[in-house]
């Protein structure tokens, strides 16, 4: 791997780290204040973002090297990877995910196809129906999981699975499903037979989706 696409994805992790923390605070209503301010304000939460992202960067050059991925789709990786982690402390202090963020993911998939399409000859074809069919399905069963359960899953946690479905694919979103719903599974449970939470306590799920995609990321 070249300095040159090491230092890029170094530069990503910095871009991300600002943009997150800028976006937190200006979605949790907080007042207008310059950039540098906002900064000095939220030390904790800049630290703790430029820390996460700087591991998501490590990994995702990782898997750059040793999976054979492309600089594009590396690069796709880490933007989805580093914005659950946004979205998991947002969805853990007000249980909302941000419909901006979402759309904001999508743009970048669509762009990562367009760029793959042109970069690689991949055919446009086989990479829509990977995202379409991820969408549906990530989409599909989270919807009717929020219909038999009355609400028990929310419209947000749908429609970021259904965003997940576009990067990762019928097959990807499936097990990063099966992944989150175990862990929240078993956090559920413990908190129970501790009694911190009861019987109709809401879970905000975001942080337990980040940990099943992570898990996908690093196992398959």
């Amino acid at each position: 791997m070249t300095i040159v696409k090491c230092s890029a994805i170094i530069l990503l992790s910095v871009v991300l780290t600002a943009a997150a923390v800028l976006f937190r605070w200006s979605y949790m209503g907080r007042e207008k204040l310059p950039f540098v301010e906002i900064l000095k304000k939220q030390k904790k939460q800049t630290v703790f973002f430029a820390a996460a992202f700087m591991i998501t960067a490590v990994l995702a050059l990782v898997f750059y090297r040793k999976k054979e991925m492309s600089y594009f789709s590396m690069a796709q990786k880490l933007i989805l990877w580093d914005t659950l982690v946004m979205l998991a402390v947002i969805d853990r202090q007000i249980k909302k995910i941000p419909n901006k963020v979402l759309l904001f993911l999508l743009i970048v998939r669509a762009a990562g196809i367009l760029a793959e399409v042109i970069r690689y000859d991949i055919s446009l074809t086989n990479s829509l129906l990977f995202s379409l069919l991820g969408i549906v399905i990530g989409g599909l069963i989270p919807l009717v999981a929020m219909l038999l359960s009355g609400g028990g899953v929310g419209a947000g946690d749908m429609k970021l699975y259904a965003v997940i479905g576009a990067f990762l694919g019928l097959t990807g979103v499936l097990q990063s499903m099966m992944f989150s719903l175990f862990i929240a599974a078993i956090v559920s449970l413990i908190m129970l037979i501790s009694k911190k939470a009861k019987m109709k306590s809401t879970l905000a799920m975001a942080p337990f989706i980040f940990a099943g995609v992570s898990i996908y990321y690093i196992l398959i």
